[in-house]
């Protein structure tokens, strides 16, 4: 998907942009853990939520 020829007008639907933020949260939140940065709390909104925990 990140290197469809079609990437700028799909990345605009629900359906294809939802999961790509999901996965760039998550590998976010896993790549700052890895080097021992861990919240104390977290907050977010909608997609952000699964993410967060």
């Amino acid at each position: 998907m990140l290197y469809s020829s079609k990437l700028e007008s799909e990345i605009e639907r629900t359906e294809i942009a939802q999961p790509l933020l999901l996965a760039a949260q998550i590998a976010l939140t896993e790549a700052l853990a890895a080097e021992g940065v861990v919240p104390d709390a977290v907050l977010d909104h909608s997609v952000g939520e699964v993410a967060a925990v």
